[in-house]
């Protein structure tokens, strides 16, 4: 996925939007580059906070194929497995 830092994260922004209206299909197209390794450093300083920090509501507000897609294609992929515990 060829974004820079602030379209992530209008992307990122627009998943966790319960009247986000594009389909399964266009949603997971666009998640299918979110864990490249050109975005690592980013995903590992920045991102990964924020997204375990959204969770919680993310699952309260969404629907439920919304909400395990997000868990499914945006948990970040980092070097430091034990951040992820």
């Amino acid at each position: 996925m060829k974004a820079n830092k602030e379209e992530f994260l209008k992307l990122y922004e627009s998943y966790l939007d319960k009247n986000n209206k594009l389909s399964a299909s266009l949603k997971r197209s666009s998640m299918s580059g979110w864990n490249n390794k050109i975005h690592e450093d980013w995903l590992e300083a920045e991102y990964l906070d924020r997204f375990f920090n959204d969770l919680p509501a993310a699952a309260e507000n969404l629907d439920p194929d919304a909400a395990i897609m997000l868990v499914e294609y945006l948990t970040p992929n980092i070097k430091d497995l034990k951040k992820l515990i």
